[in-house]
């Protein structure tokens, strides 16, 4: 088999989870990680047994071309720089997995599909539970028409972060960077974009779509001093008339790991701590607890660049659902939390927030007047 040669953009923050997978696994996938792009210093430094083994490392993509030629290129940069890596990458010869979200907007993105038309390269997106075998028996599920149509999908994720979580770099919850690149970081566009993206992947209808968001109704709030928003109630109609409804927030007291519940004609589908299971019929069976690890995409990437009919993958196209949604988003009004505000251990929350939120998961309702109160 083929050795395919790798590189890393971006190698600090979430970069490093890449670098790590990569080092520790890539002989046993026929990989050789040849080089790192990061403009910080501190990236030779984390790294000095990739200095050993002879890993180049660059501070441009430019400087890395004009040394060598890639296989593969894994970007974990900021958001914004996106579009433009993954064309270069693309028009130097390179397939691209990108982590999410794909861009900072549609024209963004455009860019990107137009250089993959271009190039005629592959790229994939990181949304990692597009990747998971649990994951991928649910669709399966829902495709085989055994619960007959879906009419709800819902989800929930209260996972308070602290102020070193807004503080964390330069983009943090901006809406755009200083050269006014897109960035709109949020709670919907970081943290908790997996479980976005997986709901309309799950409702898309074949196993490489996802779904289309026709309508939508919202409520952005923040309580930290962020241009974009920390918390987002939403419902919003599919294609197909799917209705679906997301509460996420980071300025919660409580702490709320992801929930999700999908009802058909003939039953559900429930997931609590990550164990995905049908109810039908009177019957509950296990379908198999899914895993947000990163290591599965970057091989089934390596896979499908060998040989296209590997299935395992979330294209663009699919992908690109989730980056639409952001854009609606962001014409919506954020408004702010200011009564019962709690700043605590470098923490900002806001009391009574996680008991209405839930209570409007478990009944399915919004409670926009009652979030409306505590603004």
């Amino acid at each position: 088999m083929k050795e395919l040669t790798l590189a890393v953009i971006g190698a600090l923050g979430f970069g490093r989870a890449l670098v790590d997978e990569i080092k520790n696994n890539a002989a046993k996938n026929h990989c050789r990680l040849k080089a790192i792009v990061d403009i910080s210093p501190k990236a030779k430094e984390a790294y000095p047994e990739l200095v050993e083994t002879g890993v180049r490392f660059y501070k441009t993509m430019e400087e890395m071309y004009s040394d060598m030629d890639i296989d593969i290129v894994l970007i974990a940069s900021p958001i914004q720089f996106h579009a433009q890596q993954a064309c270069i990458a693309m028009e130097n010869g390179s397939h691209v997995m990108l982590e999410k979200p794909i861009a900072g907007s549609i024209d963004d993105v455009e860019d990107i599909i137009q250089a993959q038309k271009d190039t005629g390269k592959h790229i994939l997106i990181g949304f990692q539970l597009c990747y998971d075998e649990t994951i991928r028996k649910v669709k399966e599920t829902i495709l085989s028409g055994e619960l007959g149509g879906m009419h709800t999908m819902k989800c929930i994720v209260l996972w308070p972060r602290n102020e070193a979580y807004f503080s964390r770099n330069s983009w943090a919850g901006i809406r755009y960077d200083k050269e006014g690149k897109a960035v709109f970081d949020s709670v919907a566009n970081n943290a908790t974009a997996h479980f976005f993206m997986n709901l309309m992947y799950l409702s898309g209808e074949d196993m490489d779509s996802a779904s289309t968001i026709e309508e939508i109704d919202v409520r952005l709030y923040r309580a930290n001093p962020i241009e974009t928003f920390d918390t987002c109630v939403m419902k919003a109609i599919l294609v197909g008339g799917i209705e679906f409804i997301a509460t996420v927030s980071h300025a919660t007291e409580q702490l709320v790991e992801p929930q999700y519940e999908l009802i058909f004609d003939y039953g559900k589908i429930i997931s609590i701590d990550n164990e995905w299971i049908v109810e039908a019929n009177g019957e509950r069976r296990t379908i198999g607890k899914s895993n947000h690890s990163i290591q599965k995409k970057i091989w089934d990437m390596a896979n499908y660049v060998r040989d296209t009919r590997h299935t395992v993958k979330c294209t663009i196209d699919c992908a690109i659902e989730h980056t639409k949604l952001i854009e609606m988003l962001d014409e919506y009004e954020v408004q702010k939390f200011n009564k019962n505000v709690v700043l605590e251990d470098a923490r900002i929350y806001i009391k009574n927030l996680g008991e209405i939120l839930i209570e409007g998961y478990e009944k399915s309702k919004l409670n926009f007047d009652l979030l409306d109160t505590l603004c």
